[in-house]
């Protein structure tokens, strides 16, 4: 994979990895102004006291989206460090852990009133195809 596209990509988990840490600070009111706008961008206002649960449930989705962003990581180097024919399966692995995410997200994002997120879904998504789709680096 040329340089671009490795940068590409490598801002690309680290947007993912800001995204998460925005998703955690909502743990903590003292923390929560960037997801809070976040969220009432995409449709509905959060109110000005979140209940404990869902401080929790967004702040956990922060830490796991932290985590994927590292993995990610991990992910793109290994095969960065590897010949195309024996990358190309870590490279499909990671398009479908994208869609394992996006696919359900989006579902859900509508069911429960937030269909602004399927946009961000979408565009993320995007942002990942088009330096894999460029690159070759999905043909085995």
């Amino acid at each position: 994979m040329d340089s671009f596209n490795r940068k590409w990509l490598t801002l690309w988990y680290w947007g993912v990895g800001v995204f998460g840490l925005v998703l955690a600070g909502f743990g903590f009111a003292a923390t929560d102004g960037p997801a809070r706008a976040m969220v009432e961008l995409l449709g509905n206002p959060v109110a000005d006291q979140p209940d404990s649960h869902l401080r929790f449930a967004v702040g956990l989705m922060g830490c796991v989206t932290m985590g994927w962003a590292v993995t990610l990581a991990a992910a793109f180097r290994a095969a960065w460090a590897l010949p195309a024919a024996q990358a190309a399966p870590i490279w499909k692995l990671v398009l479908t852990s994208a869609l394992v995410w996006v696919v359900p997200d989006s579902i859900i994002s509508v069911a429960t009133g937030f269909p602004m997120n399927v946009a961000s879904n979408a565009l993320l998504t995007i942002l990942l195809l088009v330096p894999l789709l460029r690159s070759g680096v999905l043909k085995a």
